[in-house]
């Protein structure tokens, strides 16, 4: 029997912020790969500009995660320079008040913003 292994997957190449990373993961990946293997992955359309609507207002949600209770979330811009989209999301969770807001950057390729 021919054992299927699982594919792993992660947001895309668009949180790759360098050309040395990209070209080392890249490499990397590469490596990794079994004889006749496939690197697969989606990266957002820059044309379509979302991170217009990443702000409180167009982006908040309210969820109910089972086991956890509601969270409220939004995503807002905070700069948009040199190719990268950097932005704060916001989680706060109903059952006791925590708030968390990380803060993440993705890469857009040159002359698409």
């Amino acid at each position: 029997m021919t054992r299927r292994r699982r594919p792993s997957t992660s947001r895309g190449p668009s949180q790759i912020l360098t050309d040395e990373d990209r070209t080392s993961k890249l490499r990397a990946a590469h490596a990794a790969l079994r004889p006749g293997g496939r690197l697969i992955f989606e990266t957002r359309n820059p044309a379509a500009k979302a991170w217009l609507e990443w702000n409180r207002e167009q982006s908040y949600q309210d969820t109910v995660i089972p086991g956890v209770g509601g969270v409220r979330q939004w995503f807002e811009v905070t700069d948009v320079s040199d190719g990268l989209v950097t932005f704060r999301g916001t989680y706060i969770f109903e059952s006791d008040g925590v708030r968390v807001t990380p803060t993440s950057a993705l890469r857009f390729a040159p002359g698409t913003r």
